[in-house]
């Protein structure tokens, strides 16, 4: 066989070959979609991701409290009740404080809505956010008060004295800022006491409390004013108010006073007896302490029939 033949075979098998491997190469199968990963880019926006909250910021305590301290761990926080029915919707403060003179300086005290200051006694049991308390001076016809103060982590404050039938509840609020009433109560001015001088120093002054509301949403605001009596002797006190939807102006008169008892509720003794009276009813009393603070003068009125005491400032009238 010459040369030409063999190369034209060689051709012929090369071009077979060839024609094979491609046949085999279109038989097998495209590459899927699906194996192909679309990469999104990131998209930059301006916006700020909400904090994460955590089970350690759920369970935060409103109030914290050390469970081996003493009341002072409170010191400046004010409470606030609901409005009790007592006398068109009252409701009771109380601010913690702690004592700056005498046997009370450094002592914690609860200063409650009539000026009375509550000092924690020291009793076995005041831990874990309870206290007992003791009021010496007379409260509501009682001596030497005695009360036990519970305060939570959910910023409540309870507090049963021994005279009520019920607890109180209190909670976290800011002082002042009542819805209603709604303003601060301050003195215009500042007059002298003088504990050996009676009831006619305060002859010609006018005290005004803050704003209450009757049933029907009108307003109203309880005032005294101290006047000598036309017999040129005596002094008597105007309470005006307004009570079972009426208003009312009732007169009043100071009893005897004992010079250099320096209380100013010129009061016989602490039980009870020599109460400003109307001369009227035996049972319709008052019971009246003037006093000064650094704001000014201030007159605490507790009438017989309340179970409230009334905080009223010295105004301009």
């Amino acid at each position: 066989m010459d040369t030409k033949k063999i190369k034209s075979l060689f051709y012929i098998a090369a071009i077979v070959v060839m024609t094979i491997l491609i046949a085999v190469s279109c038989k097998k199968k495209s590459t899927q979609a699906s194996a192909f990963q679309i990469v999104d880019e990131p998209i930059s926006t301006n916006e700020t991701p909400e904090p994460v909250q955590t089970n350690e910021d759920i369970n935060k305590p409103v109030l914290p409290i050390d469970n081996k301290a003493n009341m002072d761990q409170f010191n400046g926080l004010y409470f606030e009740s609901k409005a009790y029915e007592l006398n068109n919707n009252f409701k009771f403060t109380a601010k913690v404080g702690i004592g700056d003179s005498g046997y009370e300086k450094g002592v914690a005290y609860i200063q409650f809505e009539d000026g009375c200051k509550f000092y924690q006694g020291f009793q076995v049991g005041d831990y874990n956010g309870i206290y007992n308390l003791l009021y010496s001076g007379s409260r509501n016809g009682l001596d030497y008060v005695k009360a036990k103060a519970r305060f939570t982590e959910e910023g409540y404050l309870y507090v049963k004295f021994e005279n009520y039938s019920w607890e109180i509840e209190y909670a976290l609020a800011e002082e002042g800022a009542d819805s209603n009433p709604s303003e601060v109560l301050k003195p215009d001015k500042t007059i002298t006491i003088n504990k050996n001088a009676g009831p006619k120093q305060y002859a010609g002054n006018y005290f005004e409390s803050i704003t209450y509301k009757n049933d029907d949403g009108s307003e109203f605001k309880y005032t005294i004013e101290i006047k000598n009596h036309s017999d040129g002797r005596s002094t008597v006190l105007i309470f005006s108010g307004y009570e079972n939807g009426k208003q009312f102006s009732k007169q009043y008169n100071f009893p005897g006073f004992i010079a250099g008892r320096g209380d100013n509720f010129y009061n016989y003794n602490e039980g009870g007896s020599g109460m400003l009276n109307n001369g009227i009813s035996a049972s319709d009393t008052v019971k009246v302490r003037f006093y000064n603070d650094t704001n000014g003068t201030w007159a605490d009125l507790k009438p017989a029939n309340y179970n409230f005491t009334i905080k009223l400032a010295l105004k301009n009238k």
